[in-house]
């Protein structure tokens, strides 16, 4: 029996289920709040905005595409810690966590509340808290609490305010998600696909093509103009360290990308013929449920398979040296480039079982995958060094007081993960904190 959450209102289960993701993403890593601190990027992007602007971050923070929202939750961490503390610095990384959280927290409701749509309650549950419960192996500390990674959600959530779109009829609506849509792409490129991939779904599976063409105009010219902006920077420049090794070509397709979610407690128990066969098997279950959907389910099933497959294709092609540091699947990390794929790889089995009308059959695959999750807690949540970005004797105050000067009118605040990691910043931030030496 399923539990009647139809009673409670959209606002209070919204309300309840951010509350218990932003609760569960603080527990599972907890230090950027005990510790604080700012981790890569981050810290260089706030560096460039505080020295340029934020516009001038925003245009040029990366050399290939746009990262719009990473610098506008940067530039609201930054504008909460001078509202609380007097100061730009001071509270940074705390809000930084804070926003961090609240992203991923509200991801999760988004995913809740687009199954629920497309499926059932139960699998609105089961998406909502794979999604919470997401698995990073031991290099979480890069994503939950910092904003370096939140670029990978995007699909996703284009994904999600695509559909919403396409089911609400108030003008209004559509615009605000043309505007959302059009942001995230220009925080991921990707997302260009999602809109691609669903304006071909929807040409084919639609009777009146004029009114879809013309309803879509607006965003496709917003897209187009962003799309010939973005396509001369598109050099390969954010590519990653590693040499391309085919012999785990097949992991990273298949038992990384997609089946991760659902394997990821008994990973190192895989090899690439049952990855293949489990991979399989996942396509058949799409195709039966794809079958037994109704047209308005299919379009999701649909927008979600295109991008689960361009989304893979796309990280193989352009980070083909990760194939360098997977390990015959003894390893996970880099965990980053592949959680986006994850997410939307389990948003997409939540939905297709929600076809099956059979309860039986869904209670045995929720069953089976509450007891993955169950034996992979202790690589969910933070119980190990290898999780932590922070050493135990850094502390942010005393590295902002620890300012070096450059003589130049710049001084240069230390960050992680590692030495050469810095914030390079007008001297004047510093000096008004007041550092008593």
């Amino acid at each position: 029996m399923e539990v009647p959450i139809k009673t409670l209102s959209h606002s209070k289960v919204a309300m309840i289920t951010f509350v218990i993701s932003f609760l569960i993403f603080f527990a599972r890593f907890p230090q950027p709040v005990i510790t604080p601190t700012i981790y890569a990027e981050d810290g260089v992007w706030i560096g460039s905005a505080l020295s340029n602007g934020w516009l001038y971050t925003f245009l040029h923070a990366r050399p290939d595409y746009f990262v719009f929202f990473n610098i506008f939750f940067l530039f609201s961490s930054a504008l909460l810690s001078k509202v609380f503390s007097g100061s730009v610095l001071m509270l940074l990384p705390l809000f930084i966590a804070l926003i961090s959280y609240a992203f991923y927290a509200l991801t999760s409701v988004i995913i809740y509340f687009t199954v629920r749509r497309y499926a059932n309650n139960m699998m609105a549950v089961l998406a909502f808290m794979m999604s919470v419960l997401v698995p990073l192996g031991v290099s979480q500390a890069e994503s939950i609490g910092t904003l370096v990674q939140i670029g990978f959600y995007m699909p996703v959530l284009s994904i999600c305010a695509h559909l919403y779109r396409d089911s609400s009829s108030c003008k209004k609506r559509r615009a605000v998600c043309d505007i959302l849509i059009f942001l995230m792409a220009a925080t991921n490129p990707v997302n260009f696909a999602v809109t691609g991939s669903y304006l071909f779904i929807k040409f084919f599976c639609t009777e009146d093509k004029k009114k879809l063409l013309i309803g879509f105009a607006p965003l496709l010219v917003a897209m187009l103009v962003l799309f010939i902006v973005i396509v001369p920077r598109m050099n390969g420049s954010g590519g990653i360290l590693g040499a391309f090794n085919s012999s785990n070509l097949i992991e990273m397709l298949t038992a990384r990308s997609i089946l991760f979610p659902f394997v990821f407690s008994f990973y190192d128990k895989l090899g690439n013929a049952s990855a293949i066969i489990l991979t399989l098997g996942y396509f058949l279950l799409i195709l039966v449920a794809y079958i037994k959907a109704e047209p308005q389910v299919r379009i999701s099933i649909l927008l979600l398979f295109f991008m689960l497959i361009i989304y893979d294709a796309a990280t193989a092609a352009g980070r083909s040296g990760i194939t360098g540091l997977l390990n015959g699947y003894n390893s996970t990390y880099p965990d980053r480039y592949f959680m986006g794929i994850n997410i939307i790889s389990s948003v997409l089995i939540a939905v297709c079982l929600g076809q099956f009308k059979k309860r039986r059959f869904r209670y045995v695959v929720v069953l089976l995958l509450i007891i993955v999750y169950a034996c992979g807690l202790k690589n969910t949540f933070e119980s190990s060094q290898d999780k932590r970005r922070i050493p135990l004797d850094y502390i942010y105050t005393n590295a902002l007081c620890s300012a070096s000067d450059e003589g130049t009118g710049f001084s240069r605040i230390k960050i992680l993960p590692s030495a050469d990691w810095y914030i390079r910043l007008p001297s004047g931030y510093v000096q008004s904190i007041g550092c008593v030496k």
